[in-house]
């Protein structure tokens, strides 16, 4: 139960980041 908890969070965690990145990277393309 709290395994999968923890997995879930964690994905979540991941998935944030990499929409994070994705912006981040927009951003800079934009400038260039």
């Amino acid at each position: 139960m709290y395994l999968m908890l923890v997995d879930v969070v964690i994905r979540y965690i991941f998935d944030l980041n990499n929409i994070g990145l994705s912006r981040i990277g927009n951003k800079v393309a934009d400038l260039n």
